[in-house]
């Protein structure tokens, strides 16, 4: 339970952040894994004695480098370990709420707008009435925050996997009615766009999210070559197990190239289809934008941070939140996650050849609608859309935000899968 007020021990706050990271069986992130990933950072060589000694009891203050590198690892400001409590105090009842939150299978809190920026007090509070409930939680949620349903409620909510070749699909489904199938972009899981699903659901869609091979719950055999095709594969294979009937497809970014070849290899499986910002080099090649991108695989093969903060820096400054959004962070292993990535995806999407010759055949079957957000027309993404559309001589629409409005603008895209899929408000 956390402290009611102020210091807080340097080695609590170490071990809570091994809490955020936690593999498919449950177990943190070991000390030599993060050993291994410092040294990696900071040039010089981090023992697993160096990181245990920061968890044990009476911990003593290293050189500020190696907490930097650390909070680093883990995506946390600097300021959480730092030795001044109001810098680090808030924060940390914070992550010590949504460790919580996660530990007692609750795995979506919506805060009402109001109380987006809760006191240290109400934080405590909160966390205190989650530390009360069972292993799972059950009791109703107080007023202010809500807990996901479970799979005997009536938003009929449940998960499962679903078997591909070399492992299985993790997927989650949301509410009753329409089906929506969204494909995440990025390493997005099926969480990674909660918001989006709450309004969704709320416009009276079953949602179904899942986690792609080799991220997040899904298994597969990491030694098989992925392609676009084998994603689309993995996404027809998901829908015919879970939807029943044809569904609107909404992906963005590497999630919009799988739905595009999805609606190519089974238009039968597609009702509607909703393209956000898919990179296709294909559609619109530019050699200084290649040669950006063979930076960004090569800085992968030795540092995937570094790629992927190259690869963010691409897109340009990215426009604000729409007003309470709270986009989801990624969870597990980053570095895993991100070495997946890079390896299989990035290039996959890259020699996905999708263009407008392989998607003109499926048009009159398939409505297909490209989109883009309108936070920065100069992007390369929203280009590809665009030109894409105009190839194909399909609907662009825009929609607020910007490559990853599904997670920033959450209102604004639902409404807008919801007008394209024909769906009234």
């Amino acid at each position: 339970m956390s402290p009611r007020s102020g210091v807080v021990p340097l080695e609590e706050r170490v071990n809570l952040l091994f809490a955020t990271i936690i593999d498919n069986n449950g177990g943190e992130v070991s000390t030599l894994t993060v050993a291994q990933a410092l040294s990696k950072s900071m040039g010089h060589q981090v023992t697993e004695e160096d990181i245990e000694a920061l968890r044990r009891p009476g911990a003593q203050r290293p050189g500020e480098s190696l907490l930097r590198a650390l909070a680093g690892y883990f995506d946390m400001p600097e300021s959480f370990l730092s030795d001044e409590p109001e810098q680090y105090y808030s924060t940390f009842l914070q992550l010590n709420l949504l460790i919580i939150q996660r530990d007692k299978g609750i795995p979506f809190i919506a805060l009402r707008p109001s109380s987006d920026h809760l006191g240290d007090n109400a934080l405590h509070d909160l966390t205190q009435y989650l530390e009360s409930l069972g292993e799972q939680a059950s009791t109703p949620a107080p007023f202010g925050f809500q807990a996901r349903q479970g799979e005997d409620d009536v938003t009929d909510s449940h998960s499962g996997t679903v078997p591909v070749p070399g492992g299985s699909l993790y997927y989650e489904v949301r509410g009753t009615g329409w089906n929506v199938l969204l494909i995440q972009g990025g390493i997005g899981d099926a969480n990674a766009t909660e918001q989006l699903v709450e309004q969704l659901v709320g416009d009276g869609a079953r949602v179904i999210t899942y986690d792609r091979r080799g991220l997040g719950r899904s298994t597969v055999d990491d030694t098989a070559t992925t392609t676009i095709g084998l994603h689309a594969a993995d996404a027809a294979a998901l829908l015919t197990a879970v939807a029943g009937e044809p569904a609107v497809v909404m992906g963005a970014s590497i999630g919009a190239v799988i739905a595009l070849q999805l609606a190519v290899d089974h238009p039968e499986l597609v009702s509607t289809l909703i393209a956000h910002e898919p990179p296709l080099a294909d559609v619109l090649r530019e050699p200084d934008r290649e040669r950006e991108l063979d930076h960004v695989a090569e800085l992968a093969r030795t540092d995937v941070r570094a790629a992927i903060r190259h690869m963010v820096g691409l897109a340009g400054a990215q426009p604000e939140l729409e007003p309470g959004a709270a986009p989801t962070r990624p969870r597990g292993d980053i570095n895993a996650t991100l070495t997946r990535f890079f390896a299989h995806d990035f290039p996959a999407v890259r020699t996905s050849g999708v263009d407008a010759d392989r998607l003109r055949p499926v048009i009159a079957q398939v409505p297909i609608t490209l989109t883009g957000g309108t936070g920065g027309s100069e992007r390369w993404e929203y280009r590809c859309a665009r030109t894409l559309a105009g190839d194909l001589g399909v609907e662009f629409v825009g929609i607020d935000g910007g490559h990853e409005a599904p997670a920033t603008h959450p209102r604004s895209t639902a409404a807008a899968i919801s007008n394209l899929a024909g769906v009234r408000r």
